[in-house]
């Protein structure tokens, strides 16, 4: 079945900012609350210079608290649901750090992922391709994003976006976004 669903990973399948949080208050001993995080332009969230931020990033990769991300409610179920049904696949913007752990990762926990993980970086260069260019080059027709950005980079060129509410995304608006607060309500969305 071809893929026609990209469902990003990082705080949308997995919690990744808490933990990355907890991480960042034990690497430096500065405090920063999820909902502190309103861009998710992490330099800016966390006041810090960008070089560092990436640096503390790039180390959170190597760690277990990323190895055991922990799932979103619902979120293994209906994504394999999703993928076995539908044809889903992942479309995540991570960079190389972690990508030799999220084909592994996505193998062993969704076993319906069809074509596997897209990642919206080239890896040569790390340079960033917008998502909305990787879902028309894959035929994708529906992305479930958390990003601001992406989310309008995609509802633009006339992708159906499903954005969970998140502090770094509020006030987006389109005609072709839905907000969600949970997966049920991202399943929901789907079947519209």
């Amino acid at each position: 079945m071809k893929p026609t669903i990209g469902i990003d990973i990082d705080d949308v399948v997995v919690d990744f900012t808490n933990p990355f949080l907890d991480f960042y208050y034990q690497r430096t001993g500065r405090r920063v609350h999820y909902d502190d995080i309103h861009t998710y332009k992490l330099e800016v969230d966390l006041a810090r210079p960008r070089n560092e931020v990436i640096g503390i990033v790039r180390e959170f990769y190597q760690t277990e608290e990323f190895d055991n991300l922990p799932f979103i409610d619902g979120a293994k179920e209906a994504v394999n649901n999703i993928c076995e049904t539908l044809g889903g696949v992942f479309l995540t913007s991570r960079p190389y750090e972690g990508r030799e752990k999220t084909i592994p990762w996505a193998k062993l926990h969704f076993p319906y992922i069809g074509s596997g993980v897209l990642f919206s970086r080239d890896f040569q260069s790390d340079r960033k391709i917008p998502k909305s260019t990787v879902c028309l080059r894959e035929g994708l027709t529906t992305i479930i994003e958390d990003n601001r950005h992406y989310s309008l980079g995609c509802a633009n060129v006339g992708i159906r976006t499903i954005l969970f509410n998140r502090p770094w995304n509020k006030g987006v608006q389109h005609h072709l976004i839905a907000r969600v607060n949970n997966w049920r309500e991202a399943i929901w969305a789907i079947g519209d």
